[in-house]
This record gives C-alpha cells, structure tokens and sequence, in this order.
C-alpha cells in the first residue's frame, strides 16, 4: 500500500491534477480506469470517453514531471525549429515534450503510417486515440507470434521509408514501441522522433533500420540492412 500510494503521488501531483481537471471539463476524456503501461518517465492509462454520443476510450499519457529525464528530453528538444524558444524549467521541457508527441504522431499518419492518432496535449498531459479491441489494449510486437513474418518486415520498413520521405524519422522502432491489431503493426512512443533535417537523423535512421534488422532475424526473415539504408538516403 505504502509503494502504491508513492507512485499516485508521483504521478498525481497537483499540476497534473489541474490539467487533467481541465481536459476533462473540455470533454477529451470522461474518467481514468486503469494503467495500460508504467514506465519511469510516463504511464499512459485508458480512460473513457463520448464522442459523438458513443462510449469509447482513448489512451491518456502522462509524463512525470519529477522522474522524467529533463536532460535527454532537453537534447532531442534542441535543433528542432519547433520548440527554439521552450522555457528550459523542467515543466517547459516536459510540456514541449507533450507538444512535440502530438506533432509526430500527427505528421506520421499524414505520411501514412499507422499510429494513434493525437486527441489533445496540455502540460505534461497526451490524450490519444486508444489501439485496442473490445477494451482490451493491443498486445506489443514483442509478445505476439506473427502469422506472416516477411509482410510485417515489409510493413515496418515501409513504414521507415515513408517517414524519411516525408522529413521524418521515428528513432526508437523496437518490438517494445509497435501495438499489434488485428495483424497490422501500429508504431506509438513518438516524442523522440526528428525532422529529417536534424544533425542526427541518420544515426536515428540507422538504430530503427537495425532494430527491424534484430526483428527479422528473430522470425527467421532476411532484411539486407545496407541495401534498405542506402536506398532511403538516395532518395
């Protein structure tokens, strides 16, 4: 009891408390249920919502403010035109992390890729459309045995290139960052994704290229690491 009340607290704090007051009174949620996942820096929770006059859910992420790692969010924030004047305060940091999340996701579905799509973002609070079935959340990749392993290489590279095409790069694809629904992979964590632009885009693009790399060699498919890179950076 004594560790459960320490990690409310953590994660409850009164800002949070106020911003997730307002969203609710703003109609982005109705009521928090239960945590999907819980991690150091954020834990995201469905919750319950209208829309349109029919019950739903979405996925409600909330980033602590006291555990998050304000120097990493820092350095991701730093080159990128988006955020040049983020107040450097551990709730500016947290907050332009938030606003950078619900940016990428929404870029990343206009360059056609699957992801949940962004609902609202206030404070250090993501609310986002819910990947799931019947209430349940969608499992993660990385506990899931796939029907055809060479379609969800194809599709996950897929989705790499057309994120570079569009000046995009997710930069942390793993097993543990793609939802598996009803057979198709939906990519989520995207606070940390980059403009193609940016001075370490490449070392982005190379880390996800090798994470499919470690996918594909575990479902016993063949991915030709150099030929994808070089033939996304000659694009």
């Amino acid at each position: 009891m004594k560790e459960e009340k320490e990690i409310f607290e953590r994660v409850f704090d009164d800002y949070t408390m106020k911003t997730l007051v307002v969203l609710r009174r703003k109609k982005k949620f109705d009521s928090l249920e239960f945590p999907i996942s819980t991690g150091k820096e954020a834990d995201v929770y469905r919750a319950s919502a209208s829309f349109d006059e029919k019950e739903s859910y979405v996925a409600v992420k909330i980033y602590r403010i006291e555990t998050s790692n304000f120097k990493a969010m820092q350095d991701y924030l730093i080159g990128d035109p988006r955020f040049e004047h983020v107040k450097k305060t551990k709730r500016g940091v947290i907050s332009a992390w938030c606003q950078k999340e619900y940016r990428n996701l929404s870029d990343a579905l206009k360059a056609g890729v699957r992801a949940p799509k962004p609902i609202a973002s206030m404070n250090n609070v993501l609310i986002m459309e819910f990947i799931g079935e019947e209430g349940n959340p969608a499992p993660m990749l990385k506990n899931v045995e796939v029907e055809d392993a060479e379609k969800l290489i194809k599709t996950l590279t897929g989705y790499v290139k057309k994120l570079w095409k569009s000046g995009l790069v997710h930069g942390d694809l793993s097993e543990f960052n793609v939802l598996m629904k009803r057979g198709n992979p939906f990519l989520i964590d995207w606070a940390q994704a980059m403009s193609t632009k940016h001075p370490i885009a490449l070392e982005l693009l190379q880390r996800d290229l090798k994470n499919i790399k470690r996918i594909a060699r575990k479902r016993g498919v063949d991915f030709d690491y150099e030929e994808v890179l070089s033939s996304i950076v000659r694009r």
